[in-house]
């Protein structure tokens, strides 16, 4: 049991040193430079004088680096996601706001009628019961001389028409509900791999089979012998 102990602390030992020994080169990037300088003397005619010149340091190879391209797609909700499949199979997909707002106007503004002939039996959905001018939430009701929806105006007895292609927030309600969707940009992720150095492999190698060694031919043994 004793030789087992001894053995156990010589690997042990052993293992230590590895480590340090790997940690002092690593910290030296795995090669020693010479303390030593050359020196060069040279005799002027005037005064005497010497020049030393240090030998260059030596070159450390670092580790390879590898960088490749990844495509990441962006997160959406199952409900976005479905929308989008949608707007892209219907041809409403769009790369930009100003592209979107435009086709949508373009297709859309026959449906969303800012005046009416005779007063609609229910409140279209496209008219808001209340929206915001200048900071403030004004109500939108219906006016029967003019023939539309509106709210009153800054001027006293003015009246403005309700007109939902010129409402933002109500726009954006609408234009959510048919497709008319901005296609989120794919983004490109550059993506940095450290390859390890000729120096790492070969000393784990070498740690693997020293610690081996010490197994097969010391630890094995002495257990046998017990």
């Amino acid at each position: 049991m004793k030789k087992l102990k001894m053995m156990l602390m010589v690997a042990l030992v052993t293992l230590m040193g590895l480590t340090f020994v790997s940690e002092d080169v690593l910290a030296r990037g795995g090669s020693r430079s010479s303390s030593s300088s050359r020196s060069s003397y040279s005799k002027p005619k005037s005064t005497p004088s010497r020049t030393y010149s240090k030998p260059a340091p030596k070159k450390i190879t670092p580790s390879k680096t590898k960088s490749s391209r990844v495509t990441a797609k962006p997160k959406m909700t199952p409900a976005k996601q479905k929308s989008l499949e949608t707007a892209k199979k219907n041809g409403t997909a769009f790369k930009s706001k100003d592209d979107a707002t435009a086709a949508f106007k373009k297709n859309q503004a026959g449906k969303y009628p800012a005046k009416y002939a005779t007063k609609p039996a229910t409140r279209p959905e496209h008219i808001p019961a209340t929206t915001m001018v200048n900071g403030r939430s004004v109500n939108v009701v219906w006016n029967a001389d003019r023939g539309c929806y509106g709210y009153p105006g800054s001027t006293l007895g003015a009246f403005i028409a309700y007109d939902m292609m010129s409402d933002a927030i109500m726009m954006n309600t609408m234009m959510s509900r048919n497709h008319y969707l901005v296609q989120p940009p794919v983004t490109h992720v550059q993506v940095h791999r450290t390859s390890p150095s000729l120096f790492g492999i070969i000393f784990g190698i070498l740690s693997i089979l020293i610690i081996l060694a010490i197994i097969f031919f010391f630890i094995v043994p002495a257990l046998n012998e017990n």
